[in-house]
């Protein structure tokens, strides 16, 4: 739904135009609080006592590529790169047919190196998508088809895939294309013709602060995590629910205070 949201709305701009704006929305704040995860990171291996000097190296270094926030990279090059290609004139949909193809073949044979290279070309095709159905998708007919879609898929072969780096969790990686494409059109059609739903103060005041949210929620799983494994929490359960009450007790804090003190570490 980011990418091809992200899609949505997408206007074509000279090279370093876009290159500077995508750099203030999304690299910035990727850089700033990733930095401060790398921080949480460093505090729960130290609590944890049990990894070597090497280890607790390649795992800071891990997290500084595929850590929560991922996906404001991985959108970055992709805004990037749809946009050369617009400026080149290469078509929509040589655009989404060469996405989806590399991504299947570097999945299949389990390619991924440099960091990114599948969620990379995965990201690009929803964001093709995105550009492309921006008006089409509300069609009647895409509608029932992909409701018929995503119907057919979770009854016959449920599939879900962890986009970050294409790990299939279960089910089938080709299959979860169409399959997410599908239930994106849905509920974007189920917003638009439900009225309101547009007009739910919580949901309004989520879209207006989506970027804060983003960049800190995951920081605040991060913490409630070292906090319940230093005083010796292990039940899956109740790891749940204080992430739970300390996004939604924290969370409009936080979002709060970016808003008012620091909006230019969010993009803003």
């Amino acid at each position: 739904m980011f990418f091809f949201k992200s899609g949505m709305f997408h206007k074509i701009k000279k090279e370093d135009v876009i290159i500077i704006k995508s750099a203030k929305r999304l690299l910035i704040p990727f850089i700033v609080f990733s930095l401060i995860g790398e921080l949480f990171l460093m505090f729960k291996l130290i609590g944890l006592e049990r990894y070597t000097l090497s280890e607790f190296g390649i795992r800071v270094f891990k997290y500084a590529i595929y850590n929560g926030i991922w996906f404001l990279l991985t959108l970055f090059m992709d805004k990037i790169c749809f946009n050369l290609l617009q400026l080149k004139q290469i078509s929509h949909v040589s655009i989404i047919i060469g996405s989806f193809l590399v991504a299947i073949f570097l999945r299949y044979l389990k390619i991924n190196f440099p960091p990114y290279c599948i969620s990379f070309f995965t990201g690009l095709f929803f964001y093709s998508m995105g550009f492309y159905l921006k008006n089409f998708q509300y069609s009647r007919w895409l509608f029932f088809l992909s409701i018929l879609a995503v119907l057919s898929i979770t009854l016959f072969m449920p599939t879900f895939i962890n986009m970050r780096d294409s790990t299939v969790r279960y089910g089938n990686f080709v299959i979860w294309f169409p399959y997410a494409l599908s239930g994106i059109i849905v509920i974007n059609n189920l917003v638009k013709n439900i009225p309101y739903l547009l007009n739910i103060s919580l949901i309004i005041k989520i879209g207006q602060n989506s970027m804060p949210i983003y960049v800190t929620h995951w920081i605040i799983l991060s913490i409630v995590e070292i906090v319940l494994m230093l005083i010796g929490v292990q039940s899956r359960s109740v790891f749940m629910w204080v992430m739970i009450f300390a996004c939604i007790i924290v969370l409009p804090l936080l979002t709060y205070f970016i808003n008012r003190y620091c909006k230019s570490v969010v993009g803003v």
